[in-house]
């Protein structure tokens, strides 16, 4: 979200978060070309989603002049986030693995918006669904980098970027966005007691 509104405050720029429909992490070529037709021949339109990282060689391949962010968060924060979000209903959600709806609930539409692991670990559910969300951080970092080694258009920026001028500028240079407007965003800070 603070990233979408950094970028959502840039002059003439429109910036969504998560647009709809959500696309699945499995790759869904009809409504991964229904976004590619929605953002192509666009100027200063973005919207900000991890579900895209599967897309992005097709979006790059697909979408002239895109360029494309990835923001690195610490792992530890990401799962005490994703705990926290996932939490607010009795049982909570898991997106991370397949299951039945038993030990955690079902959500036909977030659990499809990420990958899913089976880790060989005897734990507490807690505990395996902090393990899960580590295997999605790991591994959804390696391809990041893959892509950023692949690609020009494709940058990882750790999270410090949304609070920090310089490191702004940097990301604006990067995006082609000119006489940016600064800011401290970071909308989802993790509150703990």
């Amino acid at each position: 979200m603070s990233l979408a509104k950094l970028i959502d405050d840039q002059d003439g720029w429109l910036c969504t978060h998560e647009m709809r429909p959500i696309l699945p992490w499995d790759i869904d070529e009809v409504l991964g070309y229904d976004r590619i037709e929605y953002l192509n021949g666009k100027d200063k339109v973005a919207d900000v989603a991890s579900y895209y990282l599967p897309y992005v060689e097709m979006f790059l391949e697909e979408i002239k002049d895109l360029k494309v962010i990835c923001l690195k968060r610490d792992r530890e924060q990401v799962v005490s986030s994703f705990m926290a979000k996932t939490a607010n209903i009795t049982p909570p959600r898991n997106h991370w693995c397949d299951h039945d709806g038993e030990t955690w609930t079902l959500d036909p539409i977030w659990d499809r918006a990420y990958p899913n692991y089976n880790l060989d670990i005897e734990t507490s559910p807690h505990e395996y669904k902090e393990e899960l969300i580590r295997t999605y951080w790991y591994k959804y970092y390696e391809e990041a980098e893959w892509l950023s080694d692949r690609f020009y258009d494709f940058e990882v920026f750790d999270i410090d970027v949304l609070n920090d001028e310089e490191k702004q500028s940097e990301m604006f240079e990067f995006l082609d966005i000119n006489n940016p407007i600064f800011g401290d965003v970071h909308k989802n800070k993790l509150v703990t007691q």
